[in-house]
């Protein structure tokens, strides 16, 4: 993951951190920019004002280190594991929207959800925890992202495919009615 200044993020996850390279920096120089050890950190993303977005796979939490801060918040999960909207299981890719509301995957509960800034629950944006094929189920997602008109893009994994769903660009609103289109699969 790159910030706005060129800077490249990796997690690590056996080590539980997570490192940054400077533009310019010799292979290895990485500096760990997280205080404190993670839970196999999985799902990385670096917002406009360079604040980290972090999921930890086996605490089923996003952590947030804003610039300077040297502990990090939860801004999603943190309420152990399982199927309800104030908990996330084995969270997978992360994404942050420009008003600062948080898409997570949810991978083990084939579903991605979202919460909205300061939000102690999710919404669900597409997926059910039973999975499936349909066109708004997912199986064990992979990967998420947002395509430049504010689609929602998901690797659907065990469905060999690559859902987009179409998302209300301006306020990322899911509860309009949502198509989803394969555009790849197998």
């Amino acid at each position: 993951m790159y910030d706005g200044e060129g800077s490249l993020y990796a997690t690590e996850s056996l080590k539980g951190r997570v490192l940054k390279w400077s533009p310019g920096s010799i292979k290895g120089s990485g500096t760990i920019v997280t205080n404190g050890r993670l839970d196999f950190p999985h799902g990385l993303f670096v917002d406009r004002d360079r604040s980290i977005y972090v999921t930890e796979w086996n605490l089923h939490t996003v952590i947030k280190w804003p610039v300077g801060a040297t502990i990090g918040m939860i801004v999603a999960g943190g309420n152990g594991q399982g199927p309800n909207l104030n908990q996330l299981k084995n969270p997978g890719a992360v994404i942050v929207d420009q008003s600062g509301t948080v898409y997570v995957l949810d991978t083990s509960n084939n579903r991605v959800v979202k919460w909205p800034k300061g939000a102690t629950s999710g919404t669900l944006v597409v997926g059910d925890i039973n999975g499936g094929s349909q066109a708004n189920q997912l199986w064990f997602p992979g990967d998420l992202s947002f395509d430049r008109y504010g689609n929602l893009l998901v690797l659907d994994f065990f469905n060999y495919r690559i859902q987009k769903f179409m998302i209300n660009r301006i306020s990322c609103d899911a509860k309009s009615p949502m198509t989803a289109t394969s555009i790849i699969s197998k």
